[in-house]
């Protein structure tokens, strides 16, 4: 598995108030994304906490024009050891794209 150093994202999380972020992705050998790291504020007793957390995803499948995984899981990294937050796999998917930005609209 290749892993990417770092690699800095924004994104808005309501639950950090739309703070920035970043996030470590490791790529596996096919290019996908395997695993994503970060830290992220948890509810610990009604306060804000920094705590690992991790992703990774896995079965990917073409659906339409893009490849998705099929399977997720996400998880905090405590000191008392992992704690699993979300497990799935996707069973159907529809995209509708949007049109890129600056792109003249679609014909009538």
């Amino acid at each position: 598995m290749a892993i990417v150093p770092f690699v800095a994202v924004r994104i808005h999380d309501s639950y950090v108030h739309g703070q920035g972020a970043s996030l470590e992705v490791a790529f596996g050998d096919d290019g996908a994304i395997a695993s994503v790291s970060a830290l992220r504020h948890r509810d610990v007793r009604g306060n804000l906490v920094l705590t690992p957390w991790a992703g990774r995803f896995g079965e990917y499948a073409r659906v339409g024009e893009m490849m998705i995984p099929h399977r997720a899981e996400v998880e905090w990294v405590t000191a008392q050891g992992p704690e699993p937050v979300w497990r799935g796999r996707i069973v159907e998917a529809r995209y509708t794209f949007a049109p890129a930005l600056g792109a003249a609209p679609a014909p009538a």
